[in-house]
């Protein structure tokens, strides 16, 4: 990559890089958005989202915890509590 920030090297990944993988022209234009976008942000921004995908992520790691406790009672003799 050239110098210079994430969002730049991203734009100048040329078509012959987007062959290899297999990214179509739509999927690398939202990357290449969004990355130009996070370039923009602030750090409030940044603490806004991490607080969020914080909270997002313990939501979520409770609800896999309750499914892999239904997944286990539903596989035994006896209930659970």
């Amino acid at each position: 990559m050239k110098g210079g920030t994430d969002s730049e090297d991203v734009r100048e990944t040329g078509p012959q890089d987007r062959e290899g993988p297999g990214i179509n022209e739509t999927t690398l234009a939202s990357w290449v958005s969004r990355a130009v976008r996070a370039g923009k942000r602030t750090s409030k921004d940044r603490d806004k989202l991490i607080t969020r995908l914080t909270a997002e992520n313990a939501a979520l790691e409770k609800e896999n915890k309750e499914l892999v406790m239904e997944r286990h009672c539903s596989n035994t003799a006896w209930p659970c509590g």
